[in-house]
């Protein structure tokens, strides 16, 4: 059986590595809020046999937002990321993009990871989902939580 302490050495574990999470996330605000800011671009390729390819090529910084908020958030619980897209949770940040001003850390995470998973199967995700305002979002509620 675990002692009390142990239960307060993993709740600071799970809070010290959300609030870098956080942190991480919010510094691209400023970046992603700028208009010249340029997210990613399209590429097209001719390929033997397949003809014209289009591929999303995104920016070196909005590949670096990725690689290191968009996979790391390891203080997150494992969860089902296409369920969660359906659910009426995620479903309402959809209809609703000015809800994510009042998301939680957990939830800004999941919808952060729910995209960067979704590009891998839909090239081009990540852009129309920066595109929509949704990733802009998602780091300014992150930096009002930091500031908060």
């Amino acid at each position: 059986m675990q002692e009390p302490e142990d239960y307060i050495a993993v709740a600071d574990t799970y809070y010290s590595r959300r609030q870098r999470w956080l942190g991480n996330s919010a510094s691209f605000a400023s970046m992603f809020s700028d208009t010249g800011f340029q997210f990613a671009s399209w590429r097209l390729t001719l390929t033997y046999g397949r003809g014209m390819v289009a591929e999303c090529c995104l920016s070196k910084e909005a590949r670096k937002f990725f690689d290191y908020c968009g996979r790391t958030s390891d203080w997150l619980p494992p969860f089902d990321w296409l369920d969660w897209l359906g659910s009426i949770e995620a479903v309402e940040f959809y209809k609703e993009p000015n809800l994510i001003a009042q998301a939680t850390p957990e939830q800004l995470a999941r919808l952060l990871i729910a995209h960067t998973r979704n590009d891998r199967v839909n090239p081009g995700a990540l852009y129309a989902a920066f595109q929509s305002g949704i990733i802009t979002a998602i780091v300014r509620r992150a930096q009002a939580l930091v500031e908060g």
